[in-house]
This record gives structure tokens, sequence and C-alpha cells, in this order.
């Protein structure tokens, strides 16, 4: 080695001019090769945020509205828990400035795929069922929530009076997109029709105890002596006794079927008398013009029912 190297040592002093002919033509086309590198690299690649799930990269995106974008389409897919679209994805987007290939950027659509396949929950196309804004479950198919509704309705429809309309008192939605597929949240149709055949809550009854005043119930009960009457007709508040039993909260169900019928009748509307005056006639001379003649208007009162019940009156 040692022999080596004073050989080398010997050549550098010996061939001094070659070697540094050498250099001086060698490294201007090294450094030319390095720049040459530099520009086909940023010719090629392009400055993007990295964002990382946790310790998971799902993706690069040119700037942040793109990875906003990709969020606001996973809420819009995410209809009963938009608000709780963290849990569901288990972290928070976070981002690390980084130099990625053209090809490496990805859109909205990517991210919002990306980000998905990355969720801690298992997320699955269904179609939620919501009751008056409320979120109940949600099911595989929409036509099997349909169904379940139907079935719940169509007895009542069949012993209606002819003429009345039957409905829902509540408002049913369906909305597809994202559910959890779990048993609370994914049902399949027979626990959805069980369900709603079921009380959403069973009626409370509260047993006068001795002493009891209707100032005293309603105190203890939380409940206004309005109601307390309305829910117990017949009942003498005055002359309570030992274990009577009233009524503080009636038994509420998941829907509700109305009845509706329509009556509609004609009253008749007198015609207006116009007077103008005029320089053609004598004074205190009238003439008619043309003969008045009544009109006709048509009123539609609707009467609503429930379980036989007339709960509404009301012209519409």
């Amino acid at each position: 080695v040692r022999a080596h190297l004073r050989y080398l040592q010997q050549s550098f002093r010996l061939r001094h001019g070659f070697w540094q002919t050498v250099r001086n033509a060698v490294l201007p086309l090294l450094a030319l090769a390095v720049l040459c590198g530099l520009a086909v690299r940023l010719r090629t690649t392009t400055p993007a945020l990295e964002v990382r799930m946790g310790d998971a990269v799902v993706g690069y995106a040119a700037d942040e509205n793109v990875v906003q974008q990709a969020l606001a389409d996973l809420r819009d897919m995410l209809p009963q828990n938009g608000d709780r679209l963290s849990e569901a994805l288990g972290d928070t987007p976070s981002y690390q400035l980084r130099r990625v290939p053209l090809s490496a950027l990805s859109g909205s659509a990517q991210l919002c795929e990306a980000m998905l396949s990355g969720a801690e929950t298992s997320l699955v196309p269904a179609c939620g069922i919501y009751i008056d804004g409320a979120f109940l479950c949600a099911v595989r198919n929409e036509s099997d929530a349909v169904s379940a509704f139907n079935r719940l309705i169509e007895p009542v429809r069949q012993k209606a009076k002819p003429g009345r309309q039957v409905a829902f008192v509540e408002t049913i939605d369906y909305v597809q997109g994202l559910y959890a597929d779990d048993e609370a949240t994914l049902w399949d149709p027979l626990t959805l029709l069980r369900t709603l055949r079921a009380p959403k809550s069973e009626a409370v009854y509260y047993k006068v105890k001795s002493g009891d005043t209707l100032a005293k119930i309603k105190k203890t009960q939380d409940v206004s002596a309005a109601t307390l009457r309305a829910l117990n007709p017949g009942v003498d508040f005055e002359h309570l006794s030992a274990g009577q039993k009233l009524l503080i909260a009636p038994q509420t169900d998941y829907v509700r079927v109305k009845e509706m019928e329509f009556i509609r009748w004609n009253s008749v509307v007198p015609f207006e008398t116009v007077q103008r005056e005029s320089d053609l006639l004598r004074a205190g001379t009238t003439r008619i013009l043309q003969t008045g003649k009544n009109g006709k208007q048509q009123t539609t009162e609707m009467i609503t029912y429930i379980d036989g019940k007339q709960i509404s009156d009301a012209v519409v």
C-alpha cells in the first residue's frame, strides 16, 4: 500500500501539468452534470403538502384547499356523523412540506378515497333513516327501509274511510351515504321493523302518596298542572287518595299514522257596488252600467285523526 502511495505521489510530481489539465476539464463537466440534474429535478417535481393520518401517508396535495375539499366530500358521505369526522377517521390530517414528482400529486377525490381506506371505523355504503331529522339507523338498501314503513302504514290505509288520506305524522327521510358497519348503526330489515313497532318510550305513572297535592306532584315530577289534567281527565285533583295512579308521560312511538279528511264547500261572495260620477247625467239621477253578480268561494277544511281520535281541524 505504501509503495502504491509513493508511486502516486511521484506521478503527481512528474506529471503535474497533465493532472491539472484533467482536473480543469473534468470538474466543469461534473458541475454541468450536477446543474443539469438539478434542472431536470426542478422541472419534474414540485413542492407539495405530504398529508398524513397518524403515521400513514395518504397522499400529496398541491395546497391545503385540496385537503379541505377532500374533508368536505367526506362530510357529505358521512351524513349521520359529519360533525364526528375526526372520530370516524381516527386522526386529524397533518401536513409536511415535501418536494415530490408531479405524478405523485393527489386530487381531492383521491385524498378522500385514501382517507376512507385508512379510517379507523369501518364504513359501508347504506341508506340512513331519519325521523324528524334525528338519525335512527341505517340499512343496506333503501327499498328495505321503504318496505318496513309501508308495512306500518298499510293496515291503517286499508281500514281508513273512503276519501281519507293516510300519512305519517313524523317526517321520514332516507339519506344515502357511508355509515359505520356495526350493530348499533347498521340494522337488518327485521330489526328495523321490530323497533318501529315497539314503543320508543313506555308510559310513566305516579302512585299517589298520603298527603300529596297537585302542587306537590307537579313539582316533584317536573310536569305542569295543565299537562297533568290533560293526561288524567276525570281525576279530581282536589281530592286525591293514596295509591291512586296518575299518568305523568304517555307512551311515545317512533312513528304515528294520521288520517286526513278533506271537507269542501262553496260559499257566496256578494258583489261590490262601484259608484262613479258623470257629467253626462243630470244631478240626482243614476244609471246601471253593469248588473252585479254574486261570486263563489270554495273552502277546504282538513280534519286530522290519530288512532281514530280527531286531533286537529284547520282550513287549508
